[in-house]
């Protein structure tokens, strides 16, 4: 949202650091609590097997692109309808899940990695997890803000039209 200047750049940053530090604490509690999961990494992504690093990076940005969009159309679009944003975005996340997480582990965010990954240890082909997600994250809010969002200065041209013609059928009555 930052890239959309949809939130200022100190939000933002605030935001990231806020879920980093939340990952940190979740990862470390897994570790604390469940001692046995530090066999699978504490769930930690990997690659799927003969996955190659290109195609989960392509994976993580395809589907952290369609969450994103998700979000931009069903939340920040003040003409979306919010009763189902909740539903279409929890829908694209079992998609992702699903779909990607047998290639990349269907991240979709890099702090979903990272904290698991400082708790285990486990860093193997770290940077698919944070490239392919902010890639794909900021590639659907450029595409969202510039092919599908109301401009406000659209708007403002449709008021200032709708008010000239209030004005001229009243000049004409």
């Amino acid at each position: 949202m930052v890239v959309s200047n949809r939130m200022d750049a100190k939000t933002g940053f605030l935001y990231i650091v806020s879920q980093l530090g939340g990952a940190i604490l979740g990862g470390f509690l897994l570790k604390m609590l469940f001692p046995a999961a530090m066999a699978i990494n504490l769930g930690t992504c990997t690659l799927g097997s003969g996955v190659t690093t290109l195609q989960a990076i392509i994976m993580e940005a395809v589907i952290t692109f369609l969450l994103v969009f998700v979000v931009y159309a069903t939340v920040i679009d003040k003409r979306a309808t919010p009763a189902l944003a909740g539903f279409a975005i929890g829908l694209v996340v079992l998609f992702g899940v699903m779909v990607g997480g047998t290639i990349s582990g269907g991240s979709m965010n890099p702090a979903r990695v990272f904290g698991p990954a400082l708790a285990s240890g486990h860093f193997n082909n770290h940077y698919i997890w944070w490239l392919g997600p902010i890639a794909g994250g900021v590639l659907a809010g450029l595409v969202y803000e510039n092919f599908f969002a109301e401009k406000e200065k659209n708007k403002q041209q449709l008021i200032d039209s709708a008010k000239n013609d209030v004005v001229s059928n009243e000049v004409a009555a």
